[in-house]
Formats: structure tokens, sequence, C-alpha cells
């Protein structure tokens, strides 16, 4: 697939589901914002040394990851380094739930190399064991070609992200521990997987060569991919290492949840607490269950509703179930094959809260026990969202002054106080795009007449999961009655608005989009990350909403390595007094209430994505992006 990660590719028609499609567009991410966030929560306390070397103790047998665990770094207890990303939200149809999930995006959660051509590839990231003793087992005796001892693991190209180009690939190698050479063991080309594969592939390798046969034997899988974004995707799952195996030994004994379970709510994945009534719950829940064995197993399913404070208010007893083979039926939505009711009603809330619903599946003997409990947060807080969090590709629409609108319903009346949306960051010399936040009327099921229009934002990026940037609404006492609404935004130009897209919820009935006159419901399956905030005055935090820029600024040059030259208009009317740069975290980096020179220095700014905001004698703004590369 071409990669769009730092060149607009305006070729929607590649995605073509109906007409509206040649005016929307899916973009590949540049970052990832779960890693940002977590590389923010843990550089205060390691170094990057610190989290790419960490303490290689070595492993007796056997050696097994599936990767359920939601850590988004690697499990250290068995890994070292910290650049692929451990996720439930990239792959399709997975075997267990979690994948190890290979891009082109760092530990850090962003490009290895900003400015590397979207058709280039390289060596990016690494997933290496710790060292292995296979010298010898806990009895003292010595492993042998004989022992039979085997590595499997699976692997699926593209999932919900981008495909591996051809001169892309997934590279498997083992460590000679007493040379500390890396021998090639296997690798495969990347390939657009054809519309109905989801399949994950089973590979299984012998250890028979004696100089493998030793303590501190060693094995990692890497990619190759575009180096300047979030794309070329490969998954793996179930990596397992262990003797007395055989060729054939690729199916486990083990029943697993592969996807995390569904929301307490009919429409949406959270909602504003004094929105919410008893109408709006589910009558019947989702989870998926897969049996991995070649035969039948017996399983009991059981959930538990708890409070935040992780007080049970429920229990629901499944009972015990027989459940086929994957490769007879499928997934299992629930035993017996229908959707396990929800039997407890929440109470009428009184002030923000969430739910945990806490699913659990038990099997003997069961291969892994760690994807047998899976957990949805259900939140009542300030926001509606159809959206999980996550942004796994970018969305933006084309054509003249296009609009979008998301369908929202409320069941009394509110203030509407700020409108979250998050962007993709994508790296470009383009000025910022102007938008305007609106709200329409429901006009038979549609959006009908614009009830309000905000000032001129333009779009700002914030990190981490839920990386949303609130705008607030100009209006403070903008007071909606009980009805539905259509919630989003006005373009005054055709530039690329781009903003995050969830494809693992589908709000694609609730969105429309408005190009030539007409609204349409969106050609695309999943959520756009707009998420509307109600309730009484709420604080902010974090960088200020920019504003419209009333003075042209050129920066140069951009990219830039260790100076930026700022060019302000010509109109000798304005002087800049004002002078700021913030990261993509809204910290301000460098600021001058003097700006007496045009030219700044940036060799000591770590490489990434800048914000440069001046302010004249006008007290009007103008804002610039820069990227830094070193």
């Amino acid at each position: 697939m071409i990669k769009k990660i730092l060149i607009i590719v305006f070729a929607a028609f590649l995605f073509a589901q109906n007409g509206n499609a040649q005016h929307e567009t899916l973009t590949d991410l540049h970052a990832n914002p779960v890693v940002v966030k977590k590389w923010q929560q843990v550089k205060t306390s390691y170094s990057k040394a610190k989290l790419s070397a960490q303490n290689p103790d070595t492993l007796a047998l056997p050696f097994k990851d599936d990767f359920s665990l939601e850590t988004v770094y690697p499990d250290s207890t068995k890994w070292i380094g910290t650049s692929v990303f451990i996720n439930r939200t990239y792959p399709k149809a997975p075997p267990s739930i979690g994948v190890a999930t290979f891009d082109g995006i760092d530990s850090t959660g962003y490009p290895y190399n900003f400015t590397a051509p979207p058709t280039s590839s390289g060596e990016a990231d690494h997933l290496t064991s710790k060292p292995i003793n296979l010298a010898a087992d806990t009895m003292g005796n010595g492993y042998f070609p004989v022992d039979s001892i085997f590595l499997s693991f699976f692997y699926q190209a593209m999932g919900r992200g981008n495909s591996p180009e051809s001169k892309d690939s997934l590279v498997l190698e083992f460590k000679r521990a007493s040379t500390g050479t890396w021998d090639w063991i296997w690798s495969h080309k990347g390939y657009v997987p054809a519309n109905n594969d989801t399949n994950f592939h089973a590979v299984i390798f012998p250890i028979v060569d004696t100089a493998y046969l030793k303590n501190g034997f060693q094995f990692r899988f890497k990619n190759y991919a575009t180096l300047s974004g979030n794309a070329d995707h490969w998954h793996i799952d179930y990596v397992y290492l262990n003797k007395s195996r055989n060729k054939s030994d690729t199916i486990f004994e083990d029943l697993a949840f592969v996807y995390n379970p569904s929301s307490l709510l009919k429409n949406y994945q959270a909602m504003p607490w004094e929105q919410f009534t008893a109408a709006d719950l589910t009558d019947t829940l989702k989870t998926y269950i897969r049996n991995n064995y070649k035969v039948t197993k017996n399983t009991f399913y059981n959930y538990e509703i708890k409070d935040a404070t992780g007080t049970q208010l429920s229990t629901y007893n499944g009972s015990s179930y027989n459940v086929d083979p994957y490769t007879t039926i499928g997934y299992l939505n629930y035993p017996p094959f229908t959707k396990p009711p929800l039997t407890y009603t929440i109470p009428p809330l009184t002030d923000s809260t969430l739910f945990i619903w806490e699913s659990y599946i038990k099997a003997i003997p069961d291969f892994e026990n760690n994807n047998d409990t899976v957990r949805f947060y259900q939140k009542f807080y300030n926001y509606y969202a159809y959206d999980d969090g996550t942004a796994e590709a970018g969305y933006f629409l084309s054509g003249t002054n296009p609009q979008l609108a998301i369908r929202f319903n409320l069941n009394v009346a509110d203030t509407l106080k700020a409108i979250q949306l998050y962007f993709d960051p994508i790296i470009t010399d383009a000025r910022l795009t102007p938008f305007r936040l609106a709200v329409w009327n429901n006009n038979g099921g549609s959006p009908g007449s614009i009830i309000y229009k905000d000032s001129v934002v333009y779009p700002f990026y914030d990190s981490g999961y839920n990386a949303f940037h609130p705008y607030k609404i100009s209006n403070p006492k903008l007071l909606l009655s009980a009805g539905t609404y259509y919630i989003g935004w006005l373009q005054s130009t055709s530039d690329p608005l781009n903003v995050g897209f969830d494809l693992n919820t589908n709000a694609q009935a609730n969105t429309y989009i408005n190009v030539s006159g007409a609204w349409q419901t969106s050609s695309f399956k999943g959520s756009v990350l707009l998420r509307p905030v109600f309730g009484k005055a709420i604080p902010f935090v974090g960088v200020e909403q920019l504003n419209a820029s009333q003075f042209n600024i050129d920066v140069y040059p951009n990219p830039a390595q260790q100076f930026i030259t700022v060019k302000t208009s010509d109109n000798s009317n304005h002087s800049v007094l004002n002078a700021t740069i913030v990261d993509v975290y809204g910290q301000t980096v460098w600021s001058t209430t003097n700006f007496s020179t045009p030219r700044i220095d940036v060799s000591n700014f770590e490489q990434g994505l800048y914000f440069l905001k001046l302010t004249d004698n006008y007290l009007n703004t103008s804002v610039k992006r820069i990227l830094v590369v070193h």
C-alpha cells in the first residue's frame, strides 16, 4: 500500500466503499500516541539506555509470550528492548488477545528518521529475548539435538494498520553465544494481504545446531520499514520455545479472549454522567472467545460488574459450555452462541464515575492464563465518545469547504463546554489549516441548520493515550435542550484536516459529511476521534488554544538542524514583541519577550515537532510548525 505519512495523497478511490469515498481519505499515522504517552511516563525515571539494555538475566525453558499483558512495551522479564508496541488494537483475528507490533516508530512513539523518504526502507524495531540457557535444564542434564527444541510463532502483515511493501520484511535471527554473532534464520517480504485475509500464519523452527545449544542463547525479531512514520506493520503472537516438540506443534491447548469486551452502553463508548439514563444500557454484551486447540474444550464463563473502587456490584455465572475448535466454528461470541445478558442496572448517577466489566473464562489444562481475563472500563465523565481512545489511522476530507458532523443525543438540557479532537501531526511544510467548530440541529435523521458556529481555530497536537486537545466553546452559556444534535467542524479551505480515526469501533451510521451541499453518511467503518464535552465549567490544562494567524511568517530551513531564521511580513506596522516555541506536549522550550534577532538556535532541542508562536505589537499572533532533525 502506498504510504501517506509525510505526503498527503488524495487517492481516496483506493478505499472506495461508495460515492463519498472520493472526498474522504484514510491515512497512516505519523506517530503512535499510546507509545508517546508511555515514554513520557517512564523517561523521567529511566534513560533510553536503561530501557534498551535491561538486566539480561538468563532464563530457562520454556519461554513463551502471547503478549496478552497490557504493557505497551514488551515484558521486561522476557525481552530486552522497548521499540515494539504491545497492543490489542492493530491485529485482526489474533490467536490470543494482544500482539507485538513492528513498524517505523521507535520507543518514544515517534519516527526513527523524520526525513526518511516514504518509499525507503531501513532496519527498524527489534524484539530480543533475554539470554536463555540451552546448555542444561534444571536437572543439570545438557540439551542435545535429539531433545527436539523448537521455536514457533504466529505472524500477520498489516492487520488494521499499513501493509509492508515488498522491500520491507520481518526477520528472525539466532545468536551464537560463543561469538555474539547473529544468524539469519527466517524472513518474509512485505505484501498486501487479500481483503479477506485475517489469518495469522504459523512458523516453527528446530534448534539442532550445537552452536546454539549453549548458555546465553538468544533469538530476536526485527523488521525493515519506512523509518519516517507509523507504517509497514507486522504483528506477532504466541512466541513459544521449548523442548520435546515437533514441526507440527503449533496448535495449543488454549482458550483465549481475542478482543477487548464491548461497552455497557448501546450507542457510546462513554457518555456524560448527567446525561445517562437506564435506557442507555445495552441488553446484551459482546466478548469473543477462541479455542486454539484441535478438539472441543470445556470452559466456565463468568463476569463481574465492579465500581471504581473494585467493589463487586453484580456477578453473572455463564455456567459450563463446550467450545468447538476455531478451525471449525471460528470465534465464539459467548457460549452458547448467544451474547451474554447485562444483568446489572446502573443506578442514577450523582457524579462522574466508572464501572468495570471483568469477564473471565476457565479451562483445564490451559496453555496461557493471562489471556483468560478481559476488562472494559465504562466511563461516565463529562464527554460523549464513540471511539475507544486510540487511533489506528488518520482521516481527512477533501473538496471545497468540506463539513463533518457527528450525531449525539441529549437526554436532558445541557451546556456544551468544549469539543475534544485528536490530530495526527503530519510533518509537512504546509500552513496550518483553519476550521470552525459547529453544531447543527436535527433534520429528519441528518444534520439540519447550523445553530452555533465558533471562531476560527487551528489544529494542535497533544500527546499520549486519549491524546485529545480541548477546544473551549467561545459562548460559555451554549445551552442545548434535550434532543438530537450534530457536532463537528466547517473548513474554509480544502487543506487536509487530519483527525485520528479509530478502526475498532464503528460510528459510521452517525458520521455525516457535506462536500457538495448535501449531507451523506461516511464511507468508512470506524469512529472519528471527536468528543463533545458537556456540563458545568471545567478546568483545562495543557497548551493554550491557538488563535487565527493575523500576519505572515516564514521559517527556514525547515526541517532544521542547528538554527532557524524567522522572516515576518513586510508590513512595517507589525513589530514582533514575544516569541515562544513549544513542543508537542505543550511545554515551552524557548521564549523571549524581546524578539530582536530573526535567528534562533535549535541545536539543543530534541529531534521532533515544535510550534513557533509570535505575538506582535497589536497582540496579533502567528504560528508556524518547525521540524528539528539531528
